[in-house]
């Protein structure tokens, strides 16, 4: 009976994160302004006092208390988001171990990145008329950058190992935040609360409708993904349902009634299928445990260092490709100045031709030959000669 207890706690604890969701991700938003600003100044000494003996004491360790507990506090904030964080990616990635669901994240991470490319663009446009004076050269760049992720996620290979996926997902998460932030950094740099404000109303239906068909296959890709995974469980449990399979492929159900359909089929089954049950619900919890255990050990290894690393490489293809592009429009100009040469050049020798038929004329006509008489001009049908 423990056995069994255990396996249905073990099914309960799992199924939470086996279905993914249908919303799309809320993207970083390029135009939030996140990062709290210090507005108090330290005041500078006005007085002639000489601070001596144990009053100098007391002022250094009150001056070093201070420092520790907001060097403390700092710290704590620190480990605090890096196991927020943590706890996040172990979430996210756990439907990467199968390759639907790694799909679906990057799908999804996608949308994200998109929807932070089309903001920043609105927001480079309305410096750009607002504030004409102001350089976005560096908001652009940063753009460009966010588009090469874009175009990296379409180029995944889905047929790699999971753990190296997942490790994948995570970088590209982690570059396209940080980008995200430094877009927002400069950009807070420039426009006010009341541009952000009104940045807001014109941005936020213009991205919802340039991402609709994303939104779609997202949702369309979540569908097929629980499915897949519904069907799996049932079989693990040694059940079978499929009209509730075609009812999550159609959007029927969701990811909490989807598990409570998996839940119910498992209590319904007698002493000996739930022990039979439990063992392959077993076996799978393991897979997914030596599964998430190997993905994090490769996130969280020089994790720092291959952000500044993919950073560093992405300006590096953004300099290739501005060279590239510069290089194709100096040999479209090249070969644009080669055809204009050739026209010129067929016209010129045409304008030679007849220079010269019309010298050898003006010639005869000095020398006195008679001229060839001009054909007359041939009648048209129905038309009456004089």
């Amino acid at each position: 009976m423990k056995k069994i207890v255990f396996g249905l706690a073990i099914l309960l604890c799992i199924l939470p994160f086996a279905f993914a969701q249908e919303e799309t991700p809320e993207s970083d938003d390029v135009t939030k302004d996140e990062v709290t600003v210090q507005t108090e100044s330290a005041e500078s000494s006005t007085t002639s006092e000489v601070v001596t003996g144990r009053e100098q004491t007391n002022s250094v360790a009150k001056e070093q208390t201070s420092s520790k507990v907001e060097s403390d506090d700092k710290n704590s904030r620190d480990t605090n988001n890096a196991a927020a964080e943590k706890a996040q990616d172990e979430k996210e990635i756990a439907v990467i171990r199968y390759q639907h669901g790694a799909k679906v994240r990057m799908m999804q991470l996608k949308y994200s990145v998109l929807s932070n490319i089309l903001v920043g663009e609105e927001v480079v446009k309305y410096i750009q008329e607002k504030y004409p004076n102001t350089s976005v050269a560096k908001l652009n760049d940063i753009l460009d950058k966010l588009q090469l992720i874009a175009d990296e996620i379409d180029s995944v290979d889905y047929n790699r190992t999971a753990e190296d996926l997942a490790k994948q997902y995570v970088d590209l998460k982690n570059e396209s935040r940080a980008l995200a932030k430094e877009f927002r950094d400069e950009v807070r740099l420039i426009i006010t609360p009341e541009d952000r404000n009104e940045l807001a109303k014109r941005i936020r239906e213009k991205t919802k409708e340039e991402l609709k068909n994303l939104h779609e296959q997202i949702r369309h890709l979540v569908r097929e993904f629980n499915a897949e995974r519904f069907e799996s469980a049932m079989k693990r449990i040694g059940r079978e349902k499929p009209d509730v399979t075609d009812m999550i492929r159609r959007g029927v159900l969701q990811s909490q009634q989807i598990a409570q359909q998996v839940r119910e089929g498992f209590q319904n089954l007698s002493d000996e299928e739930k022990k039979q049950a439990v063992n392959r619900i077993r076996e799978e919890a393991a897979k997914a445990r030596v599964y998430k255990e190997a993905a994090m050990a490769q996130i969280m290894s020089n994790q720092q260092e291959r952000l500044s690393t993919r950073l560093q490489q992405r300006s590096e293809e953004l300099a290739r490709l501005a060279e590239r592009f510069q290089e194709r429009n100096m040999t479209r100009v090249s070969e644009a100045l080669m055809e204009r040469s050739a026209v010129l050049e067929q016209k010129s020798g045409i304008a030679g031709v007849r220079s010269e038929r019309l010298n050898n004329l003006s010639q005869r006509i000095k020398d006195g030959v008679d001229l060839p008489e001009r054909q007359p001009k041939p009648q048209m049908s129905g038309e009456v000669s004089e």
